[in-house]
């Protein structure tokens, strides 16, 4: 360290110093690991402008290597640019076939942040997994790697069925923390669970405590997707824990969270009333997807899509992108709207574009809306429609300018001085 301080030329001292450490045929990682610290550590000691860091140089290193370094290092290890071929590193793990040793492997999600991918050790767990699932904690061991290795989406294939999932339960307690993580695939199989292995968890599905709720909540979209939680509601809703999880959710950013954001909205007004949940606290978390919203509602499409009126009454009420979408598309498709189709639309003023229309107070009926309400009055007058929301026709009629409504009425006037069959009723 010496004559790195008395050297004219640091970093080339340095540098040369380093290169020849790493091409020497007897290179020791975790010797040059803590050499590069020693260095480090002076330069930030004695301010000599060395910046060991930048001086480094790529080096392939063996698996077993790589790992102690890894080990010492930690999330700080690819700063020492040692890196190891993929195929090898899950090759290394995969040797491994104690769930004990697993406990200690504590590193992978640095390896994964730096783009390391395990699909040979996530089989491998499952394996492991299947044939130590008779044993609580081992089994324990090798989910919290498994969820390391999957990184933020669902465990595909989770390779403990029903009576696993019941059996590990009953065997362990609140203070464990794989206790949740079972709650958690006990939920994620909805209502396909086995009804004789249900009895057991339905005294936690009844709690409605914020601790067990976050517990569940941190650990649940290992085994399904939020979007999974909100389309299952309507038979999963009556347990208080299920509830206080999409609520906690939701509260939350998107994070790690999927949907299927064209299914959510089709089913916008049960997740409401059977999850027990403000619309407009709803809206705000969907619009967090707002990016996706053109992809899967067009105004072709938008009736299906979103076929509640509901939705369109809170969005008016929450002014967000997602909102301003899907008003923006509900009018152009009420413009797409002909004439033939408003007639059929007119005999029953419930038809959820007639509702549409009357909903958004700034929408201009389109002259196809128009002709076909003049078009339906006269049907009124003649006595070939009957008409029990008059509401309806009120504020229909408020929409029409004054001269279309001149011309509506005097057309239906017409029609009632050349009637034979006028009466009190029909006037």
């Amino acid at each position: 360290m010496y004559l790195i301080e008395s050297y004219g030329n640091r970093k080339r001292y340095v540098q040369d110093i380093l290169t020849r450490y790493v091409d020497t045929g007897e290179f020791d990682i975790l010797d040059y690991y803590k050499s590069i610290n020693k260095i480090a550590a002076l330069d930030e000691e004695k301010s000599l402008g060395i910046n060991v860091f930048d001086l480094l140089t790529t080096k392939s290193v063996s698996a077993d290597s790589f790992v102690s370094m890894v080990e010492e290092a930690k999330g700080n290890f690819h700063k020492y640019k040692m890196k190891c071929d993929i195929d090898s590193l899950n090759d290394y793990f995969c040797d491994i076939t104690e769930p004990e040793i697993f406990e200690t492997i504590e590193y992978i999600p640095y390896l994964k942040d730096q783009g390391y991918s395990f699909e040979k050790l996530d089989n491998h767990l499952k394996e492991l997994i299947n044939t130590n699932k008779g044993d609580l904690e081992k089994t324990a061991i090798l989910f919290k790697r498994l969820k390391e290795v999957i990184g933020s989406k669902p465990i595909e294939d989770n390779p403990l069925n029903d009576p696993d999932i019941y059996t590990l339960f009953t065997n362990s307690d609140a203070n464990e923390s794989f206790y949740y993580d079972l709650v958690a695939m006990r939920i994620a199989k909805f209502s396909a669970f086995r009804a004789s292995y249900k009895p057991p968890f339905e005294n936690v599905l009844e709690k409605n405590d914020p601790e067990v709720i976050n517990s569940v909540a941190n650990v649940i979209e290992y085994y399904t997707t939020y979007g999974e939680l909100l389309l299952n509601v309507e038979t999963m809703g009556d347990y208080p824990l299920y509830l206080g999880i999409i609520r906690t959710l939701m509260e939350k950013p998107v994070g790690t969270r999927t949907l299927d954001l064209a299914s959510i909205l089709e089913k916008f007004d049960l997740i409401i009333e059977k999850g027990e949940v403000s619309s407009s606290v709803f809206i705000e978390d969907l619009n967090k997807w707002k990016e996706y919203i053109g992809q899967y509602v067009t105004n072709e499409n938008i009736h299906t899509i979103i076929p509640s009126i509901s939705f369109f009454t809170s969005a008016l009420e929450v002014e967000n992108e997602l909102t301003r979408y899907c008003i923006d598309t509900a009018k152009e498709y009420l413009d797409s709207i002909d004439f033939e189709q408003w007639k059929e639309h007119l005999e029953d003023t419930s038809t959820y574009e007639v509702q549409l229309s009357l909903l958004f107070p700034d929408y201009e009926l389109t002259p196809a809306l128009v002709d076909a309400v003049k078009y339906t009055l006269e049907r009124i007058a003649k006595q070939e429609l009957i008409i029990e929301n008059w509401e309806d026709w009120d504020n229909i009629l408020s929409r029409t300018n004054t001269d279309n409504k001149q011309t509506v009425f005097r057309n239906i006037r017409d029609l009632f001085c050349t009637s034979v069959d006028i009466n009190t009723n029909t006037f």
